[in-house]
């Protein structure tokens, strides 16, 4: 029994993991770098504004960081945490980077001058963060067909019965294209096309069922 190394790295890293991992890292250098920034203002003579009043109210830090929980909630159940990673994190991190500057400083040191109000790096992130998620979640709105690669163990999953189970819950495969690489065993390589709309049902079959896949460009030619 041959012992199949790239098939398990394969397995191992997974490209939703890498995208967290990297969402993640971007996440604390960011919070870092704004807490950063606001420990320094004092000592370099640029012009701040230490606001206390989060959305110009005044909310307790408790209530501050009930709205970060049910953020994270929101994002989480909704599995648009799951979908886009990068931009949940944004707005994550630069929520979570005002709540430690709240308890740190009694406020938040707004040291960047936009025209219609001060701000800081970390408000600047969940304004990217906002747009990026609602760009994403427009776009996936559309009825555009999505074209993932999958991948079969021949010894963990039969091809046919996933799509039986496709069939099973009405999606509609647009087309189908067959292949196969060797890795010890044989892999089953096999891209489908299907509606935008149904994308995000199949993605979760697919991870219920433990298959890898990604989305790619287009269908390889037969």
């Amino acid at each position: 029994m041959s012992f199949n190394l790239v098939g398990k790295l394969k397995s191992l890293i997974k490209w939703r993991k890498v995208r967290w991992s990297i969402a993640s890292v971007f996440g604390f250098i960011f919070i870092g770098l704004n807490f950063g920034v606001s420990l320094v203002l004092p000592k370099t003579g640029l012009n701040y504004i230490v606001n206390s009043r989060p959305f110009g109210l005044d909310i307790a830090i408790e209530v501050t960081a009930f709205i970060i929980i049910f953020t994270i909630l929101i994002l989480y159940k909704t599995r648009l945490m799951d979908k886009y990673p990068i931009s949940s994190v944004m707005i994550l991190a630069g929520s979570i980077s005002n709540f430690l500057e709240r308890l740190y400083f009694g406020g938040v040191k707004d040291y960047l001058d936009v025209w219609i109000a001060h701000i800081n790096l970390a408000d600047l992130q969940i304004w990217i963060g906002l747009a990026l998620l609602n760009h994403n979640v427009l776009l996936n709105m559309t009825d555009r067909p999505v074209v993932l690669r999958l991948e079969f163990q021949e010894d963990l999953h039969d091809v046919e019965v996933f799509f039986t189970i496709l069939a099973e819950e009405g999606v509609h495969i647009v087309n189908r294209v067959d292949g196969s690489i060797g890795y010890g065993h044989s892999t089953f390589v096999v891209f489908v096309k299907i509606e935008k709309l149904m994308a995000f049902k199949v993605e979760q079959i697919l991870k219920n069922l433990d298959i890898d896949f990604r989305k790619v460009r287009k269908l390889p030619k037969k």
